[in-house]
């Protein structure tokens, strides 16, 4: 005796969507297959299967810090979404850094450089994500203080110029234009 195999989106009764050993879903949800002898007609019973679309991956820049030195920055990352387990597949610039199971760090980013990246999870389900380059130009620099203009005698010694400490990491440069 033969069977045919048929699918349908009912537990019971309804019409067939599909004969034949292989079926594609084209929506999410449940479906279900059974066996009937092609002789009598008689059925199997239904099993199902089901269709679960995941949410999608989101990659979000939840800061961007720039280099003491200005010449390249670092990105903070946090992945939600998806099935979870993520890992970074490609990275534009940069070196990444595991923090937690959903946040990564990618370092030393040139300035001026976007980070392109790539993020995948356990299932293959995969996004990608630009962020732009934060400002990394100098800082406000408060001028030096403690200056006064000096008056001097024809033909006398210049007195040197002076100004206050600016403190730790600061350097006072000097210049005659």
């Amino acid at each position: 005796a033969g069977f045919s195999i048929y699918w349908f989106d009912t537990a019971s009764g309804g019409t067939p969507l599909e004969t034949g050993t292989s079926f594609t879903p084209t929506a999410v949800g449940t479906y279900y297959v059974e066996v009937q002898e092609d002789a009598s007609d008689c059925p199997s019973d239904r099993i199902s299967a089901e269709v679960i679309e995941l949410s999608e991956i989101i990659i979000t820049n939840t800061g961007s810090n720039c280099s003491a030195d200005l010449t390249s920055y670092s990105v903070n990352i946090e992945v939600t979404g998806g099935n979870g387990n993520y890992s970074v597949v490609v990275v534009s610039e940069g070196n990444v850094s595991t923090i937690g199971a959903n946040n990564f760090t990618i370092s030393d980013i040139p300035v001026d450089v976007s980070l392109v990246i790539e993020i995948t999870d356990d299932l293959d389900c995969n996004a990608d994500a630009s962020f732009n380059a934060p400002d990394c130009d100098c800082p406000d620099i408060d001028a030096p203080t403690g200056l006064a203009n000096q008056t001097i005698c024809n033909g006398a010694d210049f007195a040197a110029f002076n100004a206050d400490d600016p403190g730790i990491g600061f350097t006072i440069h000097w210049f005659d234009a």
